[in-house]
């Protein structure tokens, strides 16, 4: 039996600590058929993000940002946890900060502490 995408999430989720672990993982969720499985959802997104954050690839954290974007993938879960990863980069942090009050995504006020 094949892995679903909570199956993925949750392993991808489990390497936080491995960035380029849940990268890979990622690249194997790509390369199933898109009718078999979706490409990603919100916990996807925010768990290899996180992942980047960890392992201080914030390129790479923008790059899932920017691609959970294209998917209309709007939460302020994803945005909180880019500004996170890219925290010593304001330019960045102001600009998301910015997408993010545009949008009127509602944020978990636990979220930034």
């Amino acid at each position: 039996r094949t892995m679903n995408l909570i199956s993925y999430n949750s392993v991808i989720s489990a390497c936080v600590d491995h960035w380029s672990i849940a990268l890979q993982l990622y690249e194997d969720l790509k390369e199933v058929k898109e009718d078999e499985l979706p490409r990603g959802d919100i916990v996807t997104y925010s768990s290899l993000i996180n992942a980047c954050e960890k392992g201080h690839q914030w390129r790479w954290a923008i790059s899932f940002f920017e691609e959970s974007q294209e998917m209309s993938l709007l939460d302020g879960i994803l945005y909180i946890a880019t500004m996170t990863s890219v925290r010593r980069r304001w330019s960045l942090v102001l600009k998301l900060w910015g997408g993010l009050r545009r949008r009127k995504l509602k944020v978990d006020t636990d979220a930034y502490e």
